[in-house]
């Protein structure tokens, strides 16, 4: 997760699919100049200057999200700093 610490952003408004325009300019304004949004409850959103970086950033977050998942699995989280994680 050390990759994208300061590359994503978690977007905890969004309410499923995006039907409204506005709904679409708020996720893009969250977003901002980042390669990468949560978007709670739903999954995963990637940007890059190519298709081929978007997928490599999105197959890349997939691959640490179920990192973390196995290791919260595995029994009780220990806590680290962001400076002593990177």
């Amino acid at each position: 997760m050390c990759f994208f610490r300061k590359s994503g952003e978690i977007y905890k408004e969004f309410s499923g699919v995006v039907e409204e325009v506005n709904e679409g300019d708020e996720i893009a304004k969250a977003l901002g100049d980042k390669k990468v949004a949560i978007l709670q409850n739903h999954g995963i959103l990637t940007t890059g200057p190519s298709v081929d970086i978007a997928l490599w950033f999105y197959m890349s977050m997939e691959r640490c999200c179920q990192a973390q998942l196995m290791a919260e699995a595995a029994g009780e989280p220990i806590s680290v700093s962001h400076e002593d994680s990177c």
